[in-house]
């Protein structure tokens, strides 16, 4: 393989995981407002949670 190969391959890698990423993200900010108010979540619990379950969410 050639290097130019190598480096064209790794971009497209890091491409469609950033979109798998990004995705997994704007799904959970869309969800955030209804589970707020099903479950009587203040705002300052949202900011809490959020950050922990995409850490979880993406390793």
């Amino acid at each position: 393989m050639t290097i130019v190969l190598i480096k064209t391959r790794s971009l497209g890698l890091l491409c469609i995981s950033q979109i798998a990423v990004l995705s997994l993200w704007f799904s959970a900010s869309a969800v955030a407002p209804t589970l707020a108010r099903k479950f009587s979540l203040t705002g300052e619990v949202i900011a809490g949670v959020y950050p922990v379950g995409m850490k979880i969410a993406t390793s």
